[in-house]
């Protein structure tokens, strides 16, 4: 890959990205505690929802044997509980496991030593979802721990959402927001809270942030077709040292007399590559 064929690259992948995309949900949100409060009102119907703190590519360190998470972005309200908003684009790459497993992540991280049970905050996971989970057409999907008998949901435990991004419906401020997160064209976002933030990213001062991330996503791209590239250079160095070398023989032979018939026996070129070596 060249570097006017990265750069090509790099403004496609800016031009076409939308907020399911890694990159730009981070560099949207990243010091933006405000957007993020904005945008969980909307996704948790919370108005009165207030956030002290937020952070993008929160990472959770496990031991070396074990598997660390990121997280995309966190959020914690004033009654301190913590919410974790995640992307998910594609179905097949999705397990209720990978939510159970980020749970259990942000427990241990958030219980301290020697601090009680009691001391763990309550905890809201929403992955927003680039298809409909079940099918159903519904805007989200809840969950919570409950008991089988008579469906009592467990205190002080978790809520799981799966945010259905494909639901369409322009009139609310959910659909407004999914409509947005698969968009564009920053012309097309509705909320304009979004498309100022989005537009800052993708045309405005943090687009040349953008684009430098986007390079890092492709930089083991482009090291392996570097490293292909002195292969096949070094490859050809090869061939072209032995068609030398040979030619040098071809050389030798024919000013000791040889003929060109016996040259032929010997290297395998042919007359007409023979009688080119002067």
């Amino acid at each position: 890959m060249t570097k006017y064929e990265l750069e090509q690259r790099v403004a496609k992948e800016v031009d076409e990205m939308t907020l399911m995309h890694d990159v730009l949900m981070t560099r949207v949100f990243q010091d933006d505690p405000g957007l993020v409060e904005y945008v969980l009102r909307i996704m948790l119907n919370r108005n009165d929802l207030k956030v002290v703190s937020s952070e993008v590519q929160k990472d959770i360190f496990a031991r070396p044997e074990h598997h660390s998470v990121r997280l995309d972005v966190v959020a914690v309200d004033e009654n301190n509980v913590f919410h974790d908003i995640e992307i998910q684009r594609a179905s097949e790459n999705f397990s209720f496991k990978r939510m159970r497993y980020y749970q259990s992540s942000i427990d241990h991280n958030n219980l301290g030593v020697g601090q009680k049970y009691s001391n763990l905050p309550d905890t809201i996971l929403i992955f927003i979802m680039g298809f409909d989970y079940y099918g159903d057409g519904q805007p989200y999907y809840r969950f919570r721990l409950k008991e089988d008998l008579k469906g009592r949901v467990a205190p002080d435990s978790y809520v799981w959402y799966l945010l259905n991004q494909k639901y369409v419906d322009k009139k609310s401020m959910f659909g407004k927001l999914m409509h947005d997160f698969g968009c564009s064209k920053t012309e097309e976002i509705l909320l304009p809270r979004i498309k100022k933030s989005v537009e800052c990213c993708k045309e405005g001062e943090k687009r040349m942030s953008v684009e430098e991330d986007i390079r890092e996503m492709f930089k083991p791209e482009l090291d392996q077709a570097r490293k292909e590239g002195r292969e096949e250079g070094r490859k050809e160095g090869r061939e072209e040292g032995r068609k030398e070398n040979m030619r040098e023989t071809v050389l030798r032979m024919k000013e000791n007399g040889f003929s060109v018939d016996q040259i032929v026996l010997a290297t395998g070129w042919s007359k007409e590559d023979i009688e080119k070596v002067k």
